[in-house]
């Protein structure tokens, strides 16, 4: 699954990964990945069948210092404009779990609220192709398909 995960990614197929991961869902429902990819997924293609809302909230809240976890339930309140609860969220993290390359650093906006620690406010990957704010370089972001603007710009 990892192969096909991966050639989805590159190709920017992202229906087929919500297809992909809505399947696994169904099979182990349990499984909080697949129920955080399905979240993450349609809230990407603004698939609202899938719930996408509630169901990055529901992995949010079995899983709370997971940062990946974290970063798509923070996504999903952002689509929603609920940005300082998305702020509060991402200062009880670990700077440390947000090391791991799934998870973007942002630049907060002027106006918003600074967190008190001195790393950058995550969002996913997709959240933020701007070179300008983004901490990946100028050539991945460019790559970047997806027409999303990172919220807190």
């Amino acid at each position: 699954m990892q192969a096909l995960t991966q050639i989805y990614l590159e190709g920017g197929r992202t229906r087929s990964l919500l297809q992909m991961f809505s399947h696994e869902y169904q099979l182990h429902p349990s499984n909080l990945t697949y129920k955080n990819n399905v979240a993450l997924m349609a809230l990407l293609l603004n698939a609202q069948e899938f719930k996408p809302h509630e169901l990055a909230l529901e992995v949010y809240q079995q899983a709370p210092t997971n940062a990946i976890f974290a970063s798509t339930y923070t996504l999903s309140l952002l689509l929603q404009k609920k940005n300082a609860d998305v702020l509060k969220i991402m200062e009880g993290l670990d700077p440390q779990a947000l090391e791991n390359p799934t998870v973007l650093r942002c630049k907060p906006r002027a106006t918003a609220p600074r967190p008190k620690n001195t790393w950058m406010l995550a969002c996913k990957r997709r959240c933020c192709p701007s070179t300008e704010n983004c901490s990946r370089t100028p050539e991945a972001a460019s790559e970047q398909k997806s027409s999303l603007r990172c919220p807190l710009q």
